[in-house]
């Protein structure tokens, strides 16, 4: 049954798995499924111009897939250790529950009152 989805849709199977894990990375932020989800767009490009080929068969649009999702995780990976995160809770100042209008005495700052 999803064989026989999959070759009625084509090409766009790739591209609709894509966008739904994008998707998900935007429902669920995780900064991994957006590697995954680049991954299945860029077989669905392959798959639009292979997609009569001979070779081109479910099998190896699965290791291709598979190939991908780990390269472009371990890529987004070194991306994403390499960026500096200013949004960290524990670099904001006042006290150490990291809220940014609390001091250490408990008063809120910027000149309000309780």
């Amino acid at each position: 049954m999803l064989q026989a989805l999959v070759a009625e849709i084509g090409p766009w199977s790739w591209w609709i798995l894509g966008l739904v894990l994008l998707g998900a990375e935007i429902l669920i932020p995780g900064i991994f499924l957006i590697w995954i989800g680049l991954a299945a767009i860029v077989v669905g490009a392959i798959s639009f111009i292979l997609w009569d080929s001979a070779i081109w068969g479910w099998q190896v649009q699965l290791l291709v897939f598979a190939a991908l999702s780990l390269i472009s995780a371990l890529i987004g990976r070194r991306i994403m250790a390499g960026r500096d995160d200013d949004t960290d809770i524990s670099s904001w100042p006042g006290d150490q529950s990291g809220h940014p209008e609390c001091s250490s005495s408990g008063r809120r700052g910027y000149g309000f009152s309780p």
